[in-house]
């Protein structure tokens, strides 16, 4: 059994007037987790319960686990209501492993019609919904289980649908039917927020765009993932990167390694490298941030308004691209970013450490 499951068990437990112990077929205590072995009888019907040296025993159906309790006037009945408590508790879990498989498969896998059909069916999921896919990639921080912090932290509407993919990812299916787009945001912000400052992960949320049926689920997953790979190549700084805000990025994403660096060393090569230090990018960069505003550069960065203007002029002169014009520092954004683009390879020119 995982700890959470044992975690369950032993608040069951706690609820009981008698103490009741869970072990291994082996005898091993698991609750209490104290090391005292008993030794367990060999048959134990799959009713009922067998008693043995002052300790009622009863198996638990499908686990081969055990539950024991001491003789006493009503340890009988403790230990059926115990069990029953428990079998149900197995069999909730066994449902849901079920649905988190079934859900595996519709994210990550491209199903026919037929197939996802059946599966609906079988888990009593809605054809027809208008849904999102929002993908967690996780980082752990500090100590504590990804799957516990989700469960607790995550809210979940009535036909939201999470499911943990590994201890790094998990896919949150959204339920649009009563959100729209500035509620989405919304909520995958505050969801950013609740995560980093509760739990023990640093955590980056790629956002598909709705899609209307449950056979375009495959697709919203492979978008939120996209999402996630190009919001943490181009947009470092940010934590939660939407499928249709990432427009710019995918196409410098799917531009060739060779033809990315091709266009790169256009501007950024061993004659240019004096020009570009970290100070001059770093003022260019911001200029951009600030959607080429002069004023609300320098105050960024507590420079003068004409100390800025002398670095752009100093990059038209030597680049011969202004930017102050919108065209030049679109060309210049670009190109910049060209060097993203080729996956780990060193772009063979010289240039500041950004």
């Amino acid at each position: 059994m995982d700890a959470a499951t044992l975690r369950t068990i032993q608040d069951v437990f706690a609820s009981l007037h008698t103490p009741v112990r869970l072990l291994a077929r082996s005898g091993q205590s698991l609750l209490p987790a104290d090391g005292e072995a008993f030794y367990v009888p060999e048959y134990l019907p799959e009713t009922g319960y067998v008693e043995q040296s002052g300790y009622l025993f009863a198996a638990i159906a499908g686990s081969g686990h055990v539950l024991t309790v001491r003789r006493s006037a009503a340890a009988g009945d403790t230990l059926l209501l115990a069990r029953a408590l428990v079998e149900a508790l197995l069999q909730k879990n066994a449902d849901t492993d079920s649905l988190d498989n079934a859900l595996r498969m519709l994210l990550s896998k491209g199903l026919s019609p037929a197939d996802v059909q059946a599966l609906a069916a079988e888990h009593h999921l809605s054809m027809d919904m208008p849904r999102v896919v929002l993908l967690l990639h996780m980082v752990r921080t500090g100590p504590g289980q990804a799957d516990d912090a989700l469960r607790d932290l995550v809210p979940l509407d009535e036909h939201d649908l999470l499911v943990q993919f590994d201890r790094f990812t998990a896919a949150l299916i959204k339920d649009m039917s009563s959100c729209d787009d500035e509620e989405l945001h919304e909520f995958a912000n505050a969801l950013h927020e609740t995560l980093f400052s509760e739990s023990a992960f640093r955590v980056t949320i790629g956002v598909s765009e709705p899609v209307a049926t449950l056979t375009q689920l495959h697709t919203a997953f492979l978008h939120a993932q996209q999402a996630v790979d190009v919001g943490l190549l181009f947009r470092e700084g940010e934590n939660v990167h939407f499928y249709s805000q990432l427009m710019l990025e995918r196409f410098l994403a799917a531009i060739p390694p060779e033809t990315a660096a091709h266009y790169h060393r256009l501007l950024f090569n061993a004659d240019t490298a004096p020009l570009f230090t970290d100070e001059m990018l770093d003022t260019i960069n911001m200029f951009l941030d600030k959607n080429l505003n002069l004023s609300d550069t320098a105050r960024q960065l507590y420079i003068h308004r004409n100390t800025l203007v002398y670095r752009l002029d100093k990059v038209q002169r030597t680049i011969g691209l202004d930017l102050r014009h919108f065209d030049d520092a679109m060309t210049f954004k670009i190109l910049y970013h060209m060097k993203k683009c080729l996956r780990g390879q060193t772009p063979p020119t010289v240039e500041g450490n950004n």
